[in-house]
C-alpha cells in the first residue's frame, strides 16, 4: 500500500488526477477525482426543538457549497 500526502491544497485544485505506477512487469493507471472542500460555515437558522435536564436538541440549515 502507498500513501500520497498532500499539503497546502486549495478549492482550485480539486479535479481528475491521472495515477500512473510501472515497474518491470507493466504499467497501470488510475483516474481519482480529488475534491477539496472548504471547512464548513456557520449554521444558519439555529432552533432548539429538545431540551432536557442533560441534553439539548438542536437543528439548523445546511448551506451547500457548489462541488467541481
Amino acid at each position: 500500500m502507498t500513501t500520497l500526502r498532500l499539503k497546502n491544497i486549495e478549492r482550485s485544485d480539486s479535479g481528475v488526477y491521472t495515477v500512473l505506477v510501472k515497474n518491470s512487469v507493466g504499467e497501470i493507471s488510475a483516474d481519482i477525482k480529488l475534491i477539496v472542500q472548504d471547512k464548513p460555515s456557520a449554521p444558519q437558522h439555529l432552533t432548539i426543538t429538545d431540551i432536557t435536564e442533560s441534553s439539548v436538541t438542536m437543528s439548523w440549515k445546511v448551506v451547500h457549497i457548489a462541488s467541481c
